[in-house]
């Protein structure tokens, strides 16, 4: 607004006026000048009084388009001096003036509350913490002595609603459960219709009831307000569906589909919610009266909650999509950690980028350790491919692998035997992104096929040893009645006395080797009774004490702090023992040690039977001269030995007791760095059908 005044100075006027006078003066008579001089000057007076006067009335007017409001009427204009209606006119504005700074200040101080929530809402997902956010923009921001606050649960069609009252120096706070159903007057219509209501005369449009009670008791309230929160409709679940009414029955806004509108006295919840999915599409309501305050509620007030209330709602909306989104993650997560089988993804150039716990368990790694290694170096074939490996391969060729045995290389470096299975990892524009490898351990299946392998072998061999030993022990017997006699009758000379004395020797040995044929063939028998196998493995060590002494080795035996007792043979087992000390003292260097250890852990994931958890193992370790693999595939069959004078049937009939216990023998070997052999005993007795013990196939 600006003051317009005459742009030439009131000396240049008179100076204009006093040489017009002049001239009229010099050539008019003195009766004609004297009433034409007055009537200019006059004429002049009524002109400048009226230009003034609408400068004036352009001014107020330009003054109260920009919402002055305390400024002179045009009677008072005309009525009054307008230097002095000028004078008070520019203090009218200047305290305007003032008092929009102070408003604007306190806008900005609103408008700071206003972020502040909003970044509350952002960091935090807590209700509560963001209903006394809103509370506090309301009550500190605005000035509000009576709020509440409702926010809306879709799934069990409620609110949680939260009131707030600062009376007489006190403030109180209320929070309940409420379905739409408990809600009457305008509250309720106001959610059900979706629309915001301003309210002037409370005894006439009361505010309703919650559960039959009044929301502000004892309220001073003559005006109210009601501003729902309302869903976009990108938060509807159901707006992609073909049979959308938000889409079909509404133009689109802003690209997407538009808001479903109620009719406007939809008064049930049926009307309110959406037809095609059945939501109703409000995230709560923000209500505020002007009950303690000296002001009733304007328009003003109703913008201010409407904005606040749009603001809170794209809050609230993307705080439960974020919400949404994170639950779904997590859900995904949980499928693939609890995948029975490994699961590893690669980029496109092999780099590990993913991998479940079912992976880290069988590889050893963690999955921040293992993100960013080459694929190859994990997962690779049986023999070494110039082309890369399986997985890799899987990227180049855009080829699927199915059920491929290959090698899996743990942490520590050892190889473990699995199944892989690839696919391509695909983007939605079908671009290809990496790949996915899914494995299992068949570490089980391949001891599985070893032991039904070895059974079958046994079986054959078996009935094939049982056969050939009853042949063998019938014409021995006649050789051995035949030079029992050949010693009766006398007449044989000292030389052939010590051959047949050698004979018998040599016979009687095959005779043994054909009991102990026999002994595995014919089973006898367990019997079970509760032994501490600490014991066991002490006594042994005394038993075989000299034989070890002999050759300079050193026996080191490691128990646990407790032991408890297992139901076992024990002569069976002590046989057992005695069989694989025996043989680590013999396959030891002179002054090598023999360690045999006792544990007793709480879950055995490594054994074929996932019925059965409760084991001790007792393993034997020796550093001799080890086994070849071809050796190690051959170990527990009879008649194999790499010793000199062995007969091949100490581990064949070891590893049968074990067996027939319900337990497992297994050996760990390399050549030139010792064995370590593995005896898995179950805790309690196994049964196994109408069997107590598990028997060899060749003795059913």
């Amino acid at each position: 607004m600006a003051v317009i005044v005459p742009r030439k100075p009131y000396l240049a006027h008179l100076v204009l006026y006093g040489v017009g006078f002049v001239v009229m003066a010099k050539f008019l008579p003195t009766y004609v000048f004297i009433p034409l001089a007055l009537g200019t000057v006059a004429v002049h007076l009524i002109l400048v009084n009226r230009f003034k006067r609408t400068r004036f009335r352009s001014i107020i007017d330009g003054a109260r388009g920009a919402q002055i409001e305390s400024l002179p009427t045009p009677e008072n204009v005309r009525n009054r001096d307008i230097d002095e209606l000028l004078l008070e006119s520019l203090k009218d504005v200047t305290a305007e003036l003032e008092k929009k700074c102070y408003q604007l200040v306190e806008k900005n101080i609103q408008l700071l509350s206003l972020k502040e929530i909003s970044l509350t809402i952002i960091s935090s997902l807590n209700e509560p913490r963001i209903v006394d956010s809103v509370h506090s923009f309301l009550a500190k921001g605005l000035g509000f002595k009576e709020i509440f606050v409702g926010i809306f649960d879709p799934e069990k069609r409620d609110f949680h609603l939260y009131t707030f009252r600062e009376a007489f120096g006190e403030s109180t706070q209320h929070d309940r459960t409420v379905n739409l159903d408990e809600m009457d007057g305008l509250i309720r219509k106001s959610v059900v219709t979706r629309k915001p209501v301003l309210i002037r005369d409370a005894e006439m449009h009361p505010i309703g009831k919650i559960k039959g009670e009044p929301v502000f008791s004892d309220s001073t309230m003559k005006s109210y307000l009601i501003v729902p929160m309302l869903k976009s409709t990108f938060s509807q679940h159901c707006w992609k569906a073909a049979n959308c009414l938000l889409k079909s029955e509404a133009p689109p806004r802003h690209g997407g589909a538009a808001r479903l509108t109620p009719s406007p006295d939809a008064e049930s919840v049926d009307e309110a919610i959406c037809p095609s999915c059945g939501r109703l599409p409000v995230l709560g309501v923000i209500g505020v009266t002007d009950g303690f305050k000296a002001a009733l509620l304007s328009q003003v007030d109703l913008v201010a909650i409407e904005t606040l209330a749009l603001q809170i709602s794209t809050l609230l909306e993307n705080a439960q999509l974020y919400t949404e989104l994170k639950n779904e993650e997590s859900f995904r997560d949980n499928v693939i950690n609890s995948m029975m089988n490994g699961l590893i993804t690669a980029d496109v150039n092999g780099s590990i980028l993913l991998m479940n716990e079912a992976g880290e368990r069988l590889t050893g790694y963690s999955a921040e350790e293992i993100t960013g290694k080459h694929i190859d170096d994990v997962i690779v074939d049986q023999q070494t491919r110039a082309d890369g490996g399986p997985v890799t391969r899987t990227l180049r060729r855009g080829e699927k692998t199915l059920q491929r045995e290959v090698i899996l290389v743990q942490k520590d470096g050892s190889k473990l035997p699995i199944v892989l299975n690839t696919s391509l990892l695909y983007d939605e524009d079908r671009r290809i992104q990496g790949t996915i490898a899914v494995f299992l351990d068949i570490t089980g299946i391949k001891r599985m096929e070893e032991k039904i392998a070895h059974l079958d072998k046994l079986a054959a061999l078996g009935r094939f040893s049982s056969s050939m030993a009853h042949e063998i022990r019938n014409p021995l017997t006649g050789i051995v009645a035949g030079l029992e006699y050949l010693k009766r009758i006398g007449g044989v000379s000292e030389d052939q006395n010590e051959n047949i004395g050698f004979i018998l020797n040599e016979v009687n040995r095959i005779d043994r080797l054909i009991s102990d044929i026999l002994n595995v063939i014919q089973v006898k028998e367990l019997v079970y009774h509760p032994t501490e196998p600490d014991k066991i493995i002490k006594n042994v060590i005394t038993s075989i004490k000299d034989i070890a002494n002999n050759k300079d080795v050193k026996i080191v035996s490691e128990f646990p702090a407790e032991t408890h007792p297992i139901m076992i043979d024990s002569d069976r087992i002590t046989q057992v023992v005695i069989n694989l000390l025996k043989n680590a003292v013999e396959a030891s260097d002179v002054g090598g040690t023999v360690t045999v250890k006792v544990s007793y852990p709480t879950d055995v994931n490594d054994v074929l039977f996932d019925d059965i958890r409760n084991f001790v193992i007792i393993e034997v370790e020796d550093e001799g001269q080890g086994f070849t693999e071809e050796e190690k595939s051959k170990i527990f069959e009879p008649f194999f030995t790499t010793k000199e004078e062995g007969t091949g049937l100490g581990l064949y009939v070891s590893h049968s007791i074990i067996e027939r216990h319900g337990g497992y023998m297994f050996v760990e070997s390399e050549k030139g760095k010792g064995s370590v052999f593995s005896v898995y005993l179950p805790m309690e007795k196994v049964e196994y059908g109408d069997s107590s013990e598990i028997r060899h196939p060749v003795g059913r």
